[in-house]
């Protein structure tokens, strides 16, 4: 409901009626109260309430937009990872199945892949799947007896002692 205060303009207003028994006379009492303030906060609340619920929605489309991005990736490092996978076994069957022997050592001189012709033409006793995470320095060690001159093959450090 509305109400015109003194300089005419409009407000909003309450009006509240209660009826009151005083004695033998029977009274109504009306109450009229300005509640501009009341709806300035209702509108504010309904402007933050709709501006939320904008943000919900264009967090909610970002969230989906990295979310395919994501699954993407995903999918994408799979076949990444299965095609690795494939010229892994390809590599190890070709190193397996070669007439020379292999060692292949990471940048700590752990082994991490060699083949049969290796473990035969070194004279050692492990298998090629047992070799690998030992220290090459051990394996060069085991075999230092069959070369002529094995000052070669030993690291730096024993080289200086011989």
């Amino acid at each position: 409901m509305r109400g015109r205060r003194q300089d005419g303009a409009l407000l909003p207003v309450e009006i509240g009626v209660n009826e009151v028994h005083w004695g033998p006379h029977r009274m109504r009492i009306v109450t009229v109260r300005d509640i501009s303030e009341r709806k300035r906060a209702e509108q504010d609340l309904r402007q933050a309430h709709n501006e939320l619920e904008r943000r919900v929605v264009e967090r909610t489309a970002e969230l989906q937009e990295i979310n395919v991005r994501l699954r993407q990736e995903v999918a994408e490092r799979r076949l990444a990872e299965d095609g690795l996978h494939v010229t892994s076994r390809r590599l190890r069957a070709l190193i397996a199945n070669l007439h020379a022997g292999i060692l292949v050592v990471d940048e700590q001189g752990q082994v991490l892949l060699s083949n049969r012709v290796f473990c035969r033409l070194f004279e050692l006793s492990a298998t090629p799947e047992e070799l690998v995470g030992s220290a090459s320095e051990a394996i060069v060690r085991e075999a230092a007896h069959l070369f002529a001159e094995p000052a070669w093959a030993l690291p730096q450090a024993d080289r200086k002692s011989t």
